[in-house]
């Protein structure tokens, strides 16, 4: 595995084999570039008490106790098609929403995520 300044990690599905005692020379590891997605959690009034849970974005946040408005900014590989899923638990009501993106190498999306 290779990995580069800002990100860049590698495609471990075209990545070269390595082998001890051989020379390995000339070799081209390709790389994602990195991108960001930057999460806005939004409390709208009336302000409610639920728990949500983020997840999508090679990663997973939940807030047990009642969420608050919050920014996160998650890396994420660029070019490939990605989705963020939220889930509002609140007493009589759980909400689900996913919400499909893309975003370019070196870039950042912003999701809002009203609750």
């Amino acid at each position: 595995m290779a990995t580069a300044p800002l990100g860049y990690v590698t495609d471990w599905g075209l990545a070269p084999s390595l082998t001890a005692g051989r020379k390995n020379e000339d070799l081209v590891i390709p790389m994602y570039a990195p991108a960001w997605v930057r999460l806005v959690l939004v409390d709208e009034p009336p302000k409610s008490r639920v728990t949500l849970n983020v997840q999508g974005y090679n990663g997973q946040d939940k807030w047990p106790y009642p969420a608050r408005d919050t920014v996160l900014i998650r890396p994420i590989l660029a070019d490939l098609t990605n989705s963020v899923t939220w889930l509002i638990y609140e007493p009589g009501q759980d909400r689900k929403v996913t919400y499909p993106f893309q975003v370019a190498s070196l870039d950042t999306v912003t999701i809002r995520i009203p609750f």
